[in-house]
């Protein structure tokens, strides 16, 4: 799809930026040239490469997500729409301003206990709606969970999800996720249903307390057997401060038989929040300055007519939460100050050159005066006075100072 790039055109949509690519096609942020609005275009391209098997997962997702509405699912914004000259299908979706699950406890590790089941609670309200509507997600993970830079707690990526009064996409025998968080059922290749997506919520919950998912092997098949075959940890064990409720809770998840697990944990988390005694403020206060510090200020997307400007710059830096290609994540600062932020991707206005360190995809730093950028280059002129051009394809990231 190198094709479609900043100021092309599909349907109503012109593309600003590219800001992710993953198994399933790509994700940009887009204008809606009617209402101004932006948006995350999920796009797909129709060529030999993709099997059919993909091509309809692309489509049910869309049609998936049109039937949940809840304000814990990210929500697909209209239809699926093709474009025969570029080769590509796309449907736009909700622009979340935030960070990924996983990236936070990359970041901070485990969550305090508190703020745990705040964020559990919030995906299993999620995931209730979901299963009211007969969806089963099949890749609840914490890279398809966004913490939205308000705190709200936000589902996404229906890539993999299923209708449960539908044919299956995968054939008999297949195995369908990711597997450190794939229910016993998944990993035995059979039907999934709301239980299992359960079981992936109760991996979320250890790794979320303990800082670590439950099981870990050296290759994927040999953890499928272990979520098939062996008892998970001891939740207290690893961190006594866990209260046994809550322990108990978490065991409940992840039992091996679908029948035993806790059919609707909402009510149970929500509750434990409430009892919990200790203050989340100072974690959350990190982690909201985490998704500041990391999320990209960009004022173009706040402000129309600088919406060129952000195009040029190729949206560098901004925070992409993907799962199988889907959801972006940006943070756009209101009342952001003129000089750029950390990870800026353009200065956001007119100001003296502004001095930044590029880390290239080869791991060299690069650091200097950015004197132009270009839809696929930018110059700096490093500390010798020599001004180079960098190819935006090899920049990881770009940090202002």
């Amino acid at each position: 799809m190198s094709r479609i790039g900043p100021g092309s055109d599909l349907g109503r949509f012109k593309v600003l930026g590219l800001v992710g690519r993953g198994g399933m096609g790509e994700v940009h942020v887009a204008e809606d040239r009617a209402s101004g609005a932006r948006v995350a275009l999920k796009v797909l391209a129709l060529g030999a490469g993709i099997t059919k098997d993909s091509s309809q997962r692309f489509e049910r997702e869309r049609e998936l997500l049109a039937r949940v509405e809840h304000p814990g699912v990210v929500r697909a914004l209209g239809a699926l729409e093709t474009d025969d000259a570029l080769g590509v299908a796309f449907f736009p979706m909700e622009l979340v301003l935030g960070k990924s699950l996983a990236d936070l406890l990359a970041e901070h590790g485990r969550f305090a206990v508190v703020e745990a089941v705040r964020v559990l609670a919030a995906v299993a309200a999620a995931l209730e709606a979901t299963h009211a509507r007969g969806i089963v997600h099949r890749d609840v993970k914490p890279s398809n969970i966004l913490i939205a830079r308000s705190g709200e707690v936000r589902l996404t990526d229906f890539g993999l999800a299923r209708a449960l009064d539908s044919s299956r996409f995968t054939a008999t025998g297949s195995a369908l996720g990711t597997p450190t968080y794939m229910s016993p059922e998944q990993c035995s290749a059979k039907e999934a249903g709301p239980e299992s997506d359960l079981y992936s919520l109760g991996v979320v919950a250890h790794e979320l307390l303990a800082g670590s998912a439950p099981f870990k092997a050296e290759n994927p098949i040999a953890l499928l057997k272990l979520h098939v075959e062996a008892e998970p940890p001891a939740l207290r064990a690893l961190r006594p401060e866990v209260p046994e409720r809550l322990a108990a809770l978490v065991a409940r998840l992840l039992a091996k038989s679908p029948e035993r697990r806790l059919p609707e944990p909402r009510a149970e988390l929500e509750a434990l929040h409430d009892e919990l005694a200790g203050d989340a403020a100072r974690f959350a206060k990190k982690v909201s300055a985490s998704i500041d510090r990391d999320t990209v200020a960009v004022a173009a997307l706040a402000a129309p007519e600088r919406a060129e400007r952000a195009s040029r710059a190729n949206l560098l830096g901004v925070a992409v939460i993907v799962l199988a290609g889907a959801l972006v994540a940006l943070a756009v600062r209101p009342g952001a100050p003129a000089a750029p932020t950390a990870l800026t991707g353009a200065p956001a206005a007119p100001q003296a050159a502004p001095r930044a360190t590029l880390l290239l995809e080869d791991g060299s730093l690069l650091a200097g005066e950015v004197r132009a950028i270009a839809s696929d280059a930018l110059t700096i002129q490093d500390e010798r006075g020599v001004a180079r051009v960098i190819s935006l394809s090899s920049v990881k990231r770009i940090e202002y100072r």
